[in-house]
């Protein structure tokens, strides 16, 4: 049976340090995120002095659907950019209300609420937060936030080196890159991430250059078959071309990729953590 002990500090600090030593206690050896963010509620609600309410929104893709929590019953459903939790899962950013008659679209889910913080969440690539990217749960709920940011920095300084591809798959791959198909709406790659694939990172188009195509071709696939790591218009263009590839287009596009390099003396296009 899990326990818990009486924090005593009265300074913030000293508050938060012993809060933050507990919660790692209660993450130990458990990966299941509903069953952390649970706890974590619990801990939070129950160590913190005039709480009212403590715990999780869920982004299913389309909107936040309330996860666990402890307090009063809170609303179900809230849209991105509606009151300070939808704010916060729009802009990405920590929102911290001293007084929420003063927030313009405050959620009034409990009256007695003077004041909210919610923190967003944020996935290493940048993406919403959950669902997480289908083909890699169980080393993203493994992984901290911290842990993502480091895997990025630790990635983002590594010499990229490139495989190579499948001599029966280069042609198909290349049309398709390098142009693209007029007559089904496919537009080529290289438009986005340059002919030789390093990417262009101010207009966040990453590199793909060097990518094994297994990666390439499972994130492809779970684009073509309905997933999606966000709302917004920049992460709706990629699902919305793999919907229009075929099984044969993503193998070829998968191998083509793996086998590229980029041209000699340009810099590749750094990691985002």
């Amino acid at each position: 049976m899990l326990h818990t002990q009486a924090i005593s500090a009265t300074d913030k600090p000293t508050l938060y340090a012993e809060l933050a030593q507990q919660a790692r206690g209660l993450f130990v050896g458990e990966r299941n995120l509903i069953a952390n963010a649970a706890n974590f509620s619990a801990l939070i609600y129950h160590a913190l002095p005039q709480l009212n309410w403590a715990g999780f929104y869920l982004f299913d893709g389309t909107e936040l659907v309330v996860g666990p929590f402890q307090g009063k019953p809170a609303c179900i459903r809230i849209a991105l950019g509606r009151g300070v939790c939808g704010t916060a899962a729009q802009q990405r950013q920590t929102q911290l209300v001293r007084d929420v008659s003063t927030h313009p679209n405050h959620i009034y889910c409990d009256a007695a609420s003077q004041s909210e913080i919610v923190v967003p969440l944020i996935h290493a690539d940048g993406s919403p937060p959950l669902p997480r990217p289908p083909h890699l749960p169980p080393i993203y709920h493994a992984l901290s936030v911290q842990d993502m940011h480091d895997l990025g920095a630790y990635f983002a300084s590594q010499t990229s080196r490139p495989g190579v591809a499948d001599q029966a798959l280069v042609e198909p791959g290349e049309t398709l890159f390098r142009q693209g198909d007029a007559t089904r709406d496919i537009p080529a790659c290289m438009a986005c991430h340059s002919i030789d694939g390093r990417g262009n990172p101010g207009a966040m188009y990453p590199q793909l250059a060097g990518q094994h195509a297994q990666y390439i071709e499972a994130t492809l696939k779970a684009w073509h078959d309905g997933a999606s790591w966000g709302t917004d218009a920049h992460s709706q263009i990629m699902p919305t071309i793999a919907t229009k590839l075929d099984a044969k287009d993503i193998a070829a596009l998968a191998s083509y990729i793996e086998g590229l390099h980029a041209v000699e003396g340009t810099p590749a296009a750094a990691a985002t953590p």
